[in-house]
Formats: C-alpha cells, sequence, structure tokens
C-alpha cells in the first residue's frame, strides 16, 4: 500500500515538475519511478499483499502447546557448587 501512495506522489510531483529524480534532475525519471511504484502496489495488492501476514485465530480453537528451549525435553541441570555466576565458577576451578 505504502508504494501506491508514494507512487503517486512522485508521478504529481515529477509532473508538477516540483520532484526530480536524485542525481539526473530528470522530472521524467521521477515520473517513472513513481510508475513502477504504482504498478508493483496493484500486483502486490491483486496477488494478497503480505504473505507474511499469520492467519486470525479463530475464536474457540484450541491453542498449540508452548515451546520450550532446550530441545530435547531433559530438564535444566542445577548450577553445581557454589552458584551460578562466574565468580564463583572461577574460584572453584582454581581450587
Amino acid at each position: 500500500m505504502w508504494n501506491l501512495i508514494i507512487g503517486v506522489v512522485f508521478i504529481i510531483g515529477g509532473l508538477a515538475g516540483k520532484l526530480a529524480l536524485r542525481g539526473t534532475n530528470s522530472s521524467l525519471g521521477i515520473v517513472v519511478v513513481g510508475i513502477v511504484l504504482v504498478i508493483v502496489g496493484f500486483v502486490q495488492m491483486s496477488s494478497g499483499g503480505n504473505k507474511n501476514r499469520r492467519a486470525p485465530a479463530r475464536r474457540g480453537a484450541a491453542r498449540p502447546p508452548a515451546r520450550r528451549s532446550g530441545g530435547s525435553g531433559a530438564p535444566a541441570q542445577s548450577p553445581g557448587p557454589g552458584g551460578d555466576d562466574a565468580a564463583s565458577f572461577l574460584d572453584d576451578m582454581s581450587d
């Protein structure tokens, strides 16, 4: 949708002589870029827009189980003697 709006602004600004393509100072160039943006916008709208959008959840549908980190499902190991910070680990190693 944003490319449609920007494309129309580029076309109007280029035809009015208020906008020009940077580096070329060409109003016709910015009109061409605007036309391309408008075409891309129409193609995106006709193909369904953003494909990365998630479908809305159905009301009353069961929720999938929460994923837990760790991968194997094994319980997390305790930090061992001396605590879990780096200083106590280094103290344990030096003994």
